[in-house]
């Protein structure tokens, strides 16, 4: 089915977020700051020079649950229905995470800052190496219950991260650039989606929050 010039196809846009093909983030990826050289430290997946913050102290800190979220495989014909939300593990294919929230911002709001956080599976085994990531925002209607062959389209990637498990710290991926969309009010804007390519035989494990723990989640400071 032939859509409008400015939405992709599903597989396409697929497969500009997995290859990186996109719209390039300005700032490259990390897993430490060992990769972002002297002057730079690793900060929510992106190398930033040193004397940068990602909020301001005086923001208002507002945290968000997902209303409607669904996980799928490309090598499943169901939604993923366990505990940990596995990135990047080379048996599953692509793996893909839908998020919809509902957004309390108002158009006077001036968003800061917005970071999208997701807990390492308790005991999981570290990958050999981190798994790479892409953010895209949802560009049409689903529902909970979505199959890989009936994806919702996907805008081209704006946001790319490296997920690892290895500090058992929080992943925390900056989504500032999707939430101050939300003031928009767009017709288009249907959520988040977090795409894993296959990557190594552990990949990264995350917290659904489903036995324990807490599930993904939206930080967002407000001034």
């Amino acid at each position: 089915m032939l859509r409008a010039p400015v939405v992709l196809s599903t597989s396409i846009l697929l497969a500009v977020a997995l290859c990186g093909c996109g719209a390039a983030p300005q700032r490259p990826a990390c897993a430490t700051s060992a990769t972002c050289g002297s002057d730079r430290l690793c900060v929510t997946g992106v190398c930033r020079p040193k004397n940068e913050i990602p909020t301001e102290a005086a923001a208002r800190r507002l945290e968000l649950v997902p209303d409607r979220w669904a996980v799928v495989t490309s090598k499943g014909s169901q939604p993923w229905h366990e505990a940990d939300l596995p990135l990047g593990r080379a048996d599953l294919g692509q793996v893909c995470l839908l998020m919809h929230f509902d957004s309390p911002l108002r158009e006077s709001s001036r968003v800061v800052s917005a970071f999208l956080v997701l807990d390492p599976s308790s005991g999981a085994t570290p990958g050999p190496a981190p798994v790479p990531l892409s953010v895209s925002r949802i560009l049409e209607p689903w529902n909970a219950t979505p199959s890989w062959n009936r994806l919702p389209a996907l805008a081209e990637p704006e946001a790319n991260a490296l997920a690892s498990n290895w500090a058992a710290r929080p992943l925390r991926i900056d989504v500032t650039r999707e939430v101050v969309r939300w003031k928009e009010r767009r017709e288009d804007d249907h959520g988040i989606a977090l795409v894993a390519a296959p990557h190594d035989p552990v990949g990264a494990s995350f917290s659904l929050g489903l036995a324990g723990g807490r599930g993904p989640r939206l930080e967002i400071y407000l001034r």
